[in-house]
């Protein structure tokens, strides 16, 4: 299902809200990481996606997005930005 940018935050909340989570970035970074009951919050007024645990901490500018995807059937949230970076948010189980 594509989400609008208004809708982020509640699905955040609902699905990805201290979870054990899996972040692939693929584009110019590529990586993966794994948050275990990850604190994951949007902001719709500054456009960033803030997802912190003990050890990690990382802070994504989504304002440049063009398309958001939401497979609420698998938990996963893909996120494709304007400047070829694509963030892919899993809840592991």
């Amino acid at each position: 299902m594509i989400v609008k940018e208004k809708d982020l935050s509640k699905i955040i909340k609902n699905n990805f809200y201290l979870r054990t989570l899996l972040l692939e970035l693929e584009g110019m970074i590529e990586g993966h990481i794994s948050f275990i009951k990850a604190i994951c919050t949007y902001s719709h007024k500054k456009g960033i996606l803030n997802i912190f645990e003990l050890l990690h901490n990382i802070r994504i500018d989504i304002a440049l997005q063009y398309k958001i995807i939401y497979r609420e059937k698998e938990k996963i949230l893909e996120i494709k930005l304007d400047n070829g970076q694509n963030v892919k948010l899993t809840v592991i189980r």
